[in-house]
């Protein structure tokens, strides 16, 4: 994927159609981004809070219309979104916990992918462009050549219609999710893989998009963000989506005391090649034996791995040497020293190295490069 491009189903992804002349104004007070700002054609990554700043989801907000926008959620999520959405939509939950009155103005939200079969295919990788561009006609394709970063276009191929994105998370400076109905996704697909064949296009499955994510340091709801440590927005290096001048919106509060108060940050590190695999929970260690926290993420990347820690740091310098132990195999419980008999096993410690936060796009690193 790295070199040509990777074809992946997102079908288990929720798609929400949040619409009405109050849209905006919804969407503004539910997401923690700053809505308002989008034109037509544009898109926008942002959070999902409760009334006590807890991170329900993260979502994609694509704006169609000035009264009607797409919303996709995580599959894990979906049922749970729906309900919240649908809860604050007619009053039936609190918002603000200081104007427990507070009330938003009704919207109209649809479940596109039960009522209509939506669903999202991702084209990610270099060779991408040129594959798609493929299906297109030549206006389509000047559309498509000068789209920016997180902007998208409707249009008509071949009788079918689609909604061309320039977006993804996995980390690739080229690449596309494109939204059909049911009775268009399986042509898509199928086209598609016509189409890229001789680029070298490959159907990919999750845990492709997983090990890349990982290897671009994109958080992943559930495993690194509100995962088994609780960790927030600003600790995940993604406080940039979390708009806190707005003078309002759901859970504003909580997250105003998280940025005030933050003391630990997710990293980004290397194991080099020919070490042991890292686990999700390993102990990270600095080079006195101090544990620092644990690892939420590893992906084996050919001979090397690279993964993500949650650290009691705000900054680590790129280039420190780290520890790494990976949790007691099975039900089998830690032993501290003064337990351990002869013929005991315990873990050793592998080696590691800390990179920059978030790999630079178009960058393909090797074993021992960034």
């Amino acid at each position: 994927m790295r070199r040509a491009a990777g074809l992946f189903d997102l079908g288990h992804m929720g798609v929400l159609q949040i619409s009405g002349p109050h849209s905006t104004e919804f969407l503004n007070t539910v997401c923690s981004n700053y809505i308002a700002w989008l034109q037509d054609g544009q898109s926008q990554y942002a959070y999902l809070l409760d009334v006590d700043g807890n991170v329900l989801d993260d979502v994609f907000i694509y704006r169609r219309a000035w009264d009607r926008y797409l919303v996709v959620v995580n599959a894990a999520n979906e049922r749970k979104d729906w309900e919240w959405l649908n809860g604050v939509n007619d009053g039936k939950y609190a918002i603000d916990r200081e104007i427990v009155s507070r009330r938003l103005k009704h919207v109209q939200i649809q479940d596109l992918k039960r009522s209509r079969g939506v669903v999202d295919l991702a084209m990610q990788g270099p060779a991408s462009l040129e594959i798609l561009s493929l299906l297109l006609s030549p206006e389509h394709q000047r559309t498509l050549a000068s789209q920016q970063r997180t902007e998208f276009c409707e249009i008509d191929v071949d009788g079918h219609q689609l909604m061309v994105a320039r977006t993804g998370y996995t980390g690739e400076e080229q690449g596309y999710e494109i939204y059909a109905d049911g009775s268009s996704v399986r042509w898509l697909w199928d086209r598609l893989l016509e189409a890229g064949e001789p680029y070298g296009l490959l159907p990919c499955g999750l845990a492709s998009r997983d090990s890349t994510r990982t290897e671009a340091g994109l958080p992943l709801y559930g495993h690194d963000l509100a995962g088994p440590y609780a960790m927030n927005p600003f600790e995940a290096g993604f406080g940039s989506y979390v708009k806190l001048h707005k003078p309002f919106f759901i859970g504003r509060a909580k997250c105003v005391t998280d940025y005030i108060d933050r003391s630990r940050s997710l990293i980004r590190f290397r194991v080099e090649a020919g070490a042991r695999r890292v686990q999700t929970g390993a102990v990270v260690l600095d080079r006195a034996g101090t544990v620092m926290g644990h690892v939420t993420s590893c992906a084996s990347l050919g001979e090397f791995q690279i993964g993500l820690a949650l650290v009691n740091k705000l900054t680590i310098d790129q280039g420190t040497a780290l520890s790494l132990i990976n949790p007691p195999r099975g039900n089998q419980p830690a032993l501290i020293s003064d337990e351990l008999q002869l013929g005991d096993r315990t873990s050793l410690p592998i080696s590691g190295i800390v990179l920059s936060r978030f790999m630079a796009r178009g960058t393909i690193p090797q074993a021992g490069e960034e």
